[in-house]
């Protein structure tokens, strides 16, 4: 994936498609052609067809986007009470994209909307057994999850 969350001369300026993975969907001679093209960057490629492009996709980018977007708007009903101030990095970290053009995020998310309701959903789920522990007080569960969350993130760098 290569992108950022700003638009036009600025945006594209800072993206990066040296090593950029992506996903091709289509016929072999329109995907060499684009490995031909792309392969001078050092890209990787995976040819998938459509159904797994949109669920992958969905987790991936799609969800994180809503995900970034709730957590801004979150944040924004709480700003009368002094939020701005106590802003760290891992807000500005996890909701970068949340700063992303809204015309064209509301036209991916809706060409995409099956997929990305379901991985939200997933979310969703994921999220209230988190909150079930706080509520619980239930440090050992809450140890164990986290640790394992940790185990797949650090697997993912």
């Amino acid at each position: 994936m290569a992108g950022t969350d700003e638009t036009g001369l600025i945006g594209r300026k800072k993206v990066k498609f040296d090593q950029a993975s992506f996903f091709l969907v289509g016929n072999d001679a329109d995907c060499g052609r684009i490995m031909t093209l792309l392969s001078p960057l050092g890209s990787h490629f995976e040819t998938i067809d459509a159904a797994k492009h949109d669920v992958l996709i969905a987790l991936t980018s799609d969800a994180t986007h809503l995900i970034a977007q709730a957590l801004v708007a979150t944040l924004g009903g709480n700003m009368s009470e002094g939020a701005r101030p106590f802003i760290g990095p891992g807000f500005r970290d996890t909701t970068r994209i949340a700063a992303a053009n809204p015309e064209l995020w509301t036209q991916i998310l809706l060409a995409n909307r099956v997929a990305t309701t379901e991985a939200v959903t997933n979310f969703m789920i994921e999220l209230q057994r988190l909150r079930e522990l706080l509520v619980d007080n239930d440090a050992e569960q809450l140890l164990a999850a986290l640790t394992a969350i940790q185990q797949i993130r650090r697997g993912l760098a």
